[in-house]
């Protein structure tokens, strides 16, 4: 069943999804690369907002 979400929701839950990623992104800069910055952050944040919206079902749809 599709649903959709108003404006309000749909900033709270990218909210949710970059704050989220941005604490895992900090845990994976200092743990894997060793406090080295990320050059390539962009794309780790939007594998990682990927993956959440998948975990949690979402599906993303354009409408015409």
């Amino acid at each position: 069943m599709m649903m959709n979400i108003d404006h309000e929701a749909r900033r709270l839950l990218f909210l949710g999804l970059l704050t989220g990623a941005a604490a895992a992104h900090g845990v994976y800069e200092a743990e894997v690369l060793g406090g080295v910055h990320h050059e390539e952050w962009a794309h780790w944040y939007a594998q990682h907002m990927a993956d959440a919206l998948a975990a949690a079902s979402y599906t993303i749809a354009r409408v015409s």
